[in-house]
């Protein structure tokens, strides 16, 4: 099966636009071209969140810091279909972070097989480590990964949208969708598709191979 990614903050979950939101996004495209930056979090290490942290953790994540509906749903559907589910986040991989962070997904049950924090370059992450599709809601990731020719979804959703995913000529490799339900309902089709191209190169490289030998 393959692997995909997904983002958190207004992706897998709401998160106010705020400053520090801002600033994770720009972090991730500051030293883009530089050597390939994150950390894969252990989450049975991740240290327990503490009462301050907690109580500053709810004023950046207000009652309505949420996941979007289907989204979970969604997502453990995937894992439970073999599919390996990468959380991939530019958000700083420091203790008080981490911790609140993996302390959200254990309380939301949400199932993955990787956390990666701490991300400068997402798109070149997926080259690296063979990801096949990442779920985001940042143009610039989605635009990073269209150029290496791994395919997205640019989540820009609402809790209540009902307007259907939208494709770009200029960018073939990203699909706009606007809901959890649309994804749900299209993600099959994108990896089968993903599927096909890995299985027809497979049997070019199988008949090079046979080529080959008999020359």
């Amino acid at each position: 099966m393959g692997i995909i990614g997904v983002d958190l903050d207004n992706t897998m979950f709401t998160c106010k636009r705020s400053f520090s939101y801002m600033l994770m996004n720009k972090f991730q495209f500051l030293r883009s071209d530089d050597k390939l930056k994150y950390k894969e979090i252990d989450t049975n290490e991740a240290k327990k969140v503490h009462p301050i942290i907690k109580k500053f953790h709810k004023i950046l994540n207000p009652a309505s810091y949420k996941a979007y509906p289907e989204a979970i749903v969604t997502i453990n559907a995937l894992y439970d279909q073999g599919y390996h589910i990468y959380i991939i986040t530019s958000r700083p991989a420091i203790s008080p972070i981490v911790s609140a962070t993996v302390a959200w997904l254990k309380e939301n049950g949400v199932k993955f097989d990787k956390l990666i924090m701490g991300c400068n370059n997402k798109g070149e992450y997926a080259k690296q480590n063979k990801v096949s599709l990442i779920i985001d809601d940042f143009d610039k990731t989605c635009k990073s990964l269209d150029k290496r020719g791994i395919d997205s979804i640019l989540f820009k959703g609402t809790l209540k949208s009902k307007k259907k995913f939208t494709i770009n000529k200029k960018t073939p490799h990203i699909t706009i969708m606007h809901s959890w339900n649309t994804i749900k309902e299209h993600i099959g089709e994108c990896i089968s598709k993903i599927g096909e191209v890995v299985e027809e190169t497979g049997r070019i490289l199988v008949d090079q191979q046979n080529q080959s030998q008999e020359i």
